[in-house]
C-alpha cells in the first residue's frame, strides 16, 4: 500500500500485490482525496482487498511508516491472526 499526492493535491492510494515469484501487480489505484485517513479507514480499505483476493493468500502487508497506516496494519493483524 502506498499513498501519495498528485501535483493537483489529489490523494492517491495504490494497492500492489507481489506474488511469490516477486511479480508486482497494481490491484487498484484509487483517488481518496475526500476521505479522512484514520487507522480505521485504512484498515477498512485493506480489508476490502484481503476479502476480495482471499485472506489466506496474504502473508504480509507492507506500507510506509505513517501512524494511521501502522495502526491499520495492527487492526488487521489483530483481526486475522
Amino acid at each position: 500500500i502506498d499513498e501519495w499526492s498528485t501535483p493537483l493535491k489529489k490523494s492517491i492510494y495504490t494497492f500492489v500485490i507481489i506474488t511469490p515469484s516477486r511479480k508486482q501487480y497494481i490491484y487498484s489505484l484509487v483517488d481518496k482525496s475526500s476521505k479522512f485517513y484514520t487507522g480505521s479507514f485504512n484498515a477498512s480499505e485493506i480489508e476490502k482487498i484481503l476479502i476480495a483476493v482471499g485472506t489466506k493468500k496474504f502473508v504480509a502487508i507492507v506500507s510506509d511508516a505513517e501512524s494511521a497506516m501502522q495502526l491499520a496494519k495492527q487492526i488487521i493483524f489483530t483481526k486475522y491472526s
